[in-house]
């Protein structure tokens, strides 16, 4: 990126380069702004993500617990059922 000075010691067209390179170091600056911006989304979203997958895992874990102890009252039902040897 070339600085107003750099322009004015070579001389030629000072202000329509001036203005050039004023225009774009304002892309530059507002590029900068949106490629921030994107990276702290990006990272906002892989945060989210997961946050939703760890939710996931624990309904996952949750949900076995729960099938784990209604195949437990079901086999504790058959037992009680069963005669016992003698």
């Amino acid at each position: 990126m070339c600085r107003v000075e750099e322009l004015n010691s070579r001389g030629k067209n000072d202000i329509k380069s001036e203005r050039k390179i004023n225009k774009l170091n304002s892309i530059l600056r507002d590029s900068d702004v949106i490629l921030s911006v994107t990276y702290y989304d990006k990272r906002m979203n892989a945060s989210r993500q997961s946050f939703n997958k760890t939710r996931t895992g624990f309904r996952t874990i949750k949900h076995e617990i729960l099938v784990f102890l209604l195949i437990m009252t079901i086999w504790d039902a058959a037992q009680i059922n069963k005669p016992e040897p003698n």
